[in-house]
């Protein structure tokens, strides 16, 4: 997950760049002056939108299944952990237990 964490975080930064730059274009000659950068990179920034959501559902999938088999294992430990200290007793019984002869 950290790794396509680190690939969003690079398509942010490229996304924020481009759109910095058709800012600052229009900040310096109007909303009127058409760019003629401004298809190219808006292609790119729906690509780089596109591709970041793709990212963010394959790290829900990676979390559920990691959630899963912390659950499947909690399980595990549970029943393991019940079955090696539930000793049967005189209290849990009702009867006496016999002991082992030496």
């Amino acid at each position: 997950m950290q790794a396509k964490d680190q690939q969003i975080q690079e398509l942010r930064a490229a996304i924020n760049q481009r759109d910095g730059s058709l800012q600052k274009f229009i900040k310096l000659n109007g909303s009127l002056v058409q760019n003629p950068k401004e298809e190219p990179y808006s292609k790119v920034i729906m690509q780089h939108y596109d591709r970041a959501q793709i990212l963010q559902e394959e790290k829900i999938g990676l979390s559920e299944k990691a959630a899963a088999l912390v659950s499947q294992d909690l399980v595990v430990a549970r029943v393991l952990l019940t079955y090696t200290t539930a000793r049967p007793t005189r209290e849990t019984t009702g009867h006496q237990i016999a002991r082992p002869t030496e």
